[in-house]
């Protein structure tokens, strides 16, 4: 008799194993785009936590897989560098002046 309830509440247990694992393994797959988000080459991510404070510019998310929270967002920045050109001419007693400047910079990092 005794061996039978020990059974039973074996099978039980491992039954209700089962049964939060597949609700964990389903709410995974559910979420993931919401609590993923990947940081492309060349790119740094700064963290928006809506309820803690608002976005952190302290450091800054690498490249890769990050993980956040489902209500939280990662805002996305170009972090390669970035180059301007400038050129300007002008003329003053036949005298013709042309000056090129080349402005390069690195936005984060």
């Amino acid at each position: 008799m005794k061996d039978e309830k020990k059974k039973g509440k074996k099978t039980s247990n491992k039954l209700e194993l089962f049964v939060y694992t597949l609700i964990i393994a389903l709410l995974a797959v559910l979420l993931w785009p919401f609590i993923t988000a990947t940081v492309e080459a060349g790119h740094v991510g700064f963290y928006y936590s809506r309820f803690f404070g608002g976005t952190v510019t302290e450091s800054y998310l690498p490249e890769g897989l990050q993980f956040l929270l489902p209500w939280d967002r990662i805002i996305l920045y170009d972090a390669r560098a970035q180059s301007k050109d400038y050129s300007v001419t002008g003329s003053w007693k036949l005298l013709s002046v042309i000056s090129a400047v080349m402005w390069t910079r690195r936005p984060c990092g």
